[in-house]
């Protein structure tokens, strides 16, 4: 994804394509998550975000980052705010794997990708604790960055 992000700012002229690819690349993400995250806790707080959406901004951050390797000084407070910003989304990540894995939290079902939105179609639907998958425990497996 974050090659992807990368192509975006380089050739804005064939953006749509790249747009799409991420947003194929998210549902599929989401998808494999819906069919493998086990059930979550009783009274588990709900996420914001999708894993397929928070990978996409990681690899955004990282695209920026990347960008400013090549373009700025390394010392730079640009240079710095961006990698502290990838840092702080890393973090994240694995406190929200934890938290999954643990069962404290569970993620929104996973929503239509779209790069335009649609006007007038519901943005997600929720899937509370209840309706995810049932039966043996399945170890929560994160993907690598």
């Amino acid at each position: 994804m974050t090659e992807l992000h990368r192509q975006i700012q380089l050739h804005p002229d064939r953006a749509n394509q790249s747009r799409s690819r991420r947003a194929r690349l998210i549902a599929d993400v989401d998808a494999w998550t819906f069919r493998n995250l086990p059930s979550p806790a009783v009274g588990a707080r709900r996420h914001e975000q999708t894993l397929g959406e928070i990978i996409d901004r990681m690899a955004a951050a990282a695209a920026r980052a990347f960008e400013l390797l090549m373009a700025d000084s390394p010392t730079g407070a640009r240079m710095h705010t961006q990698w502290t910003r990838l840092a702080e989304l890393e973090i994240g990540y694995s406190d929200l794997a934890r938290d999954l894995r643990d069962g404290r939290c569970y993620l929104p079902a996973h929503r239509a990708h779209n790069p335009v939105p649609v006007q007038g179609q519901p943005a997600e639907t929720p899937i509370e604790p209840s309706q995810h998958r049932t039966g043996p425990e399945r170890p929560v497996v994160i993907i690598p960055l």
